[in-house]
């Protein structure tokens, strides 16, 4: 049995195609609100580009528009903007009176889950296809989206959360607050969607192409998954962990 069969065997996690298909049909109608803007339209043409669009080249344009797109601060923070209005919108129209927090960061959850799998689908294709040579841009996208995903948390635990905990711990040292600032953080990543970036990470490191062009990469990226306690609370100790060990 081959290295990269042992990791998928022991990483349980549908193929990244299969959760293309599942992705999207969790989306609910105060998520399917976002489509009317602008920010969300680019974002998801370019989703779909890195999933259905056959050129090698049109892919990783569209993987370099995206990252450029969810590099900026203030692109999150219209993404944010825009799920809260679409959830307004929604609980206003259909009286359900959900307009909190929580309905916001479900509908942008789904938002970066379709990310992360778009992202997964383009390279998945580039490794199987052969046609083409992997590039250290190929494999690192997932690893780029991750990073602002997990960005996008940081920002909107801030948001939420940021002034009253900056009330709660005004008598306490910078360095103190700081570390009291994570506690609560969410993640909007789903158990299916850490296992699978986890399952890429360990069959790119153990794949001479992939670990070729991108090594010192991949092995940030395994860092930045398991630093994160609610990711790593996914992993379970005879299967995941076990594996990375």
């Amino acid at each position: 049995m081959s290295k990269r069969q042992r990791i998928s065997e022991g990483v349980s996690s549908p193929s990244f195609s299969s959760q293309r298909r599942v992705s999207t049909t969790h989306h609910h109608s105060s998520a399917s609100s976002i489509s009317s803007s602008s920010i969300y339209g680019r974002i998801s043409s370019l989703s779909k580009q890195l999933q259905n669009e056959s050129r090698v080249t049109a892919r990783r344009e569209a993987g370099r528009d995206l990252l450029s797109l969810l590099s900026e601060s203030k692109t999150r923070a219209k993404l944010r903007h825009q799920a809260s209005l679409a959830v307004r919108s929604f609980s206003h129209e259909n009286s359900t009176g959900n307009s909190g927090s929580d309905a916001s960061y479900q509908a942008l959850s789904i938002v970066w889950r379709s990310l992360i799998i778009a992202s997964l689908v383009s390279v998945e294709r580039l490794t199987t296809g052969k046609r083409s040579k992997l590039t250290a841009e190929d494999v690192i996208l997932p690893f780029k989206v991750l990073a602002y995903c997990d960005q996008d948390d940081w920002e909107w635990h801030q948001k939420t959360l940021g002034h009253q905990q900056q009330n709660d711990n005004q008598q306490s040292d910078s360095s103190s607050s700081s570390m009291q600032s994570v506690v609560g953080m969410k993640s909007k990543l789903s158990a299916e969607h850490v296992l699978s970036l986890l399952k890429f990470c360990l069959e790119s490191l153990a794949d001479e192409n992939a670990r070729n062009v991108a090594e010192s990469n991949l092995l940030s990226m395994l860092c930045h998954l398991l630093s994160r306690t609610e990711h790593v609370s996914h992993l379970r100790p005879k299967f995941e962990i076990e594996h990375i060990l």
